[in-house]
């Protein structure tokens, strides 16, 4: 089974890729644990509620691992959350460090925010410099952790063709 990660700033079509690349290998996906906890929070969190949420996302992992054949889509992982501590915090959570490893992963996908920002009252970045400025940064880690990792941008269905693109020319399937 292949792991990937699709990983980027909010509101660039994580959920959605995510979603439509499990649809099309009939393969299942692993929801943001974020969401429903934020949710549950309304909207208010601290430092140490990411690693709560980390933990959560590590367990959606492992149960939702054991229906996968050929594919597991993980929408977000621990990544995402150490780059979101870094930039909102100004630092990153040991825990959160310590249960990141690149190589869990076959495929790291990362987004570009390069389609239309979609307001929700859990995103705080709306500004197209602040997206790209995270972009980078999700870069930076992706090189510095030795990721295989390929980037994903395009508006619509051509966003879904680029990702399969991607994931043929990886992997053999």
């Amino acid at each position: 089974m292949y792991k990937i990660a699709i990983v980027g700033p909010e509101s660039s079509g994580k959920t959605e890729l995510c979603r439509c690349l499990a649809e099309h290998f009939q393969e299942p996906w692993v929801e943001e644990f974020a969401r429903e906890y934020l949710i549950k929070q309304k909207g208010k969190y601290k430092q140490a509620d990411l690693w709560e949420i980390a933990k959560g996302q590590l367990l959606l992992e492992e149960e939702t691992s054991s229906k996968a054949n050929n594919f597991l889509f993980c929408d977000t992982t621990l990544l995402v959350i150490k780059v979101w501590s870094q930039y909102k915090y100004g630092s990153i959570q040991t825990e959160v460090s310590a249960h990141y490893t690149a190589a869990d992963y076959d495929l790291h996908l990362l987004l570009r925010p390069d389609i239309e920002y979609k307001d929700d009252p859990l995103r705080e970045n709306p500004s197209i410099e602040d997206r790209n400025e995270l972009f980078e940064i999700y870069r930076q880690h992706l090189i510095q952790d030795k990721a295989n990792y390929a980037v994903v941008g395009g508006k619509g269905n051509e966003r879904l063709k680029n990702a399969l693109k991607i994931l043929h020319s990886h992997f053999s399937f």
